[in-house]
């Protein structure tokens, strides 16, 4: 990728037409603290990633606790981030080809997750519940990490 400095606005010159919202706010934040000499100018695509993930990310999170309030499930959707997203972290599987791609699978899930609880809360099939978790902590850790096409693992992700 060629970088192109104007002024003090870094532009990459692939994908100029079609930039997307999140690439465009990285790319200003990054260039703004290499303007500023906070970082080195080789670290750009470095930062420019790190950028787009972490705002990829807030957007998600703001994005899923709006439904959560719509849906009027707050505390339950804290304790479904919590879980949700570290587990996502480190264990691997599936990844979206792009950022809206990843918040409509993401939403999505959270969706029916919240559809779920309230049929299980509404029955009181608190058992149920806590079983379910069981299954699905056993079967994370029995198939995790998962690699994907768009998230490879490295030797120090894979269980050994």
């Amino acid at each position: 990728m060629e970088i192109i400095n104007i002024g003090c606005y870094f532009i990459d010159t692939i994908d100029l037409e079609e930039k997307k919202v999140v690439k465009s706010y990285s790319n200003k934040i990054t260039s703004f603290l290499i303007c500023n000499e906070i970082i080195k100018e080789k670290e750009y695509d470095l930062y420019l990633y790190a950028f787009e993930t972490l705002i990829a990310f807030v957007i998600n999170i703001i994005v899923i606790l709006v439904v959560g309030c719509i849906f009027d499930r707050f505390l339950e959707t804290i304790l479904f981030l919590a879980f949700y997203c570290p587990i996502r972290q480190f264990a691997g599987g599936y990844h979206a080809e792009n950022y809206r791609r990843c918040l409509l699978v993401f939403i999505s899930l959270y969706i029916c997750n919240i559809y779920f609880l309230n049929i299980l809360i509404l029955k009181e099939l608190n058992s149920i519940i806590i079983f379910l978790m069981i299954i699905s902590y056993i079967g994370i850790y029995i198939c995790a990490p998962l690699e994907h096409r768009y998230n490879p693992l490295y030797s120090k992700s894979l269980r050994v």
